[in-house]
């Protein structure tokens, strides 16, 4: 009765065609969620296309939902980063409801990509390392978005077809460093979706960057098996394998990935978040190194330190090293004249050569024979 009760509340709280929303007009609904359903809308005047996502009319008296909506709103604009997608106006409907409006992105989510099939190792690595710059660019402002998961990432393209990936839904995000409104959760509240929550999620505890990281490795292990780290039937089962047990092995799903593909994933997804890679950019670094099967051994990651990795978007790696010797090594030569040569070499008077030489003494001999001529009784 509930539910049915909530749909006809939803049906009424719909927009028409048509209507205008600060200055914007309603074309169509291109979607619908918990919390709020989305519009395609056209700028009256200049004819710009947005999306405005406005909230369902049974969340108008609570304060919890309306303050969160808000703060979507002012996270996307804090971080201000092309990977996150970019809202620019905000507002209140006259029947009380709260809207923002968003930029109208053209794609699919990474949940229709998949379709629950893994990807390919190239545009696998291409998607999640554009993840994390955004997820980068996040946490450097302050924010953990504390739900990644593929329907949280929009995949648009741009004209020459290579992907673009924007982050989506920072409804819970969260303030790190404990400034402002943003992220509203008690402690020892639980946020987020049990699959690609971390350890201190279901602890209520302490959430950072490492968070985030635990959920884009458990994105990555879903984009290449089809599966997930850790599975259960409810979400306590999925809770006490996040926090006690090890992730499945993929390799159980993709025997023909390396070993330390696994070794990455333990790294990834370690329990302790202090364990975790530093950074989402190191954590892909650590994964591609092992996917791509790299001759470098996987690095103490604590503080983001990881091996090179060849792409695209990187630098050319440095030529391998020669094997070091167990010989030390000799010292070049310094001279290749024999040393008595350049004992004699060094003795000579500055600036006189051996044609100077020669003839000096062509002089001295010239002079002594005069002497001995002239000088005869």
């Amino acid at each position: 009765m509930s539910d049915q009760h909530s749909e006809g509340e939803q049906s009424r709280s719909l927009l028409p065609r048509g209507m205008q929303v600060d200055d914007y007009q309603v074309v169509e609904l291109i979607g619908t969620g918990a919390y709020g359903n989305v519009y395609e809308a056209k700028h009256r005047l200049i004819g710009k296309r947005a999306a405005i996502k406005v909230l369902h009319g049974e969340h108008v008296e609570d304060q919890e939902v309306t303050a969160r909506f808000l703060d979507e709103a002012r996270a996307v604009n804090e971080i201000q980063h092309n990977g996150i997608v970019d809202i620019f106006a905000f507002g209140k409907l006259d029947d009380g409801r709260h809207y923002f409006a968003m930029e109208l992105l053209e794609g699919k989510t990474l949940e229709q990509r998949l379709e629950g099939e893994p990807l390919g190792l190239e545009e696998a690595l291409t998607i999640l390392r554009r993840v994390a710059r955004a997820l980068d660019a996040a946490h450097a402002a302050g924010i953990a978005h504390r739900d990644l998961k593929p329907e949280n990432v929009y995949l648009t393209y741009d004209e020459e077809g290579e992907v673009r990936p924007k982050l989506l839904d920072f409804g819970i995000a969260k303030l790190m460093h404990g400034g402002g409104e943003l992220g509203r959760t008690a402690p020892g509240q639980v946020m987020g979706t049990p699959l690609f929550m971390a350890p201190e999620q279901w602890r209520g505890k302490k959430v950072g960057p490492q968070t985030d990281v635990f959920a884009l490795g458990v994105l990555a292990y879903h984009m290449l098996s089809g599966d997930y780290p850790h599975r259960g039937e409810a979400p306590g089962d999925i809770m006490v394998k996040a926090c006690m047990e090890p992730h499945r092995p993929i390799r159980d799903f993709r025997p023909d990935l390396s070993p330390a593909v696994d070794e990455a994933f333990a790294v990834i997804l370690a329990k302790d978040a202090a364990e975790r890679p530093a950074t989402a950019k190191a954590a892909v670094e650590l994964l591609q190194a092992a996917l791509l099967d790299e001759d470098a051994a996987l690095l103490d990651t604590q503080d983001g330190d990881v091996p090179p990795v060849p792409s695209s978007e990187a630098e050319e790696p440095a030529p391998a090293k020669e094997p070091a010797s167990t010989k030390e090594p000799a010292l070049p030569p310094i001279s290749a004249e024999p040393a008595s040569l350049a004992h004699e070499r060094a003795s000579k008077p500055p600036g006189i050569g051996s044609l100077g030489l020669r003839i000096l003494i062509g002089i001295v001999l010239a002079i002594a024979a005069l002497l001995y001529w002239f000088g005869a009784p």
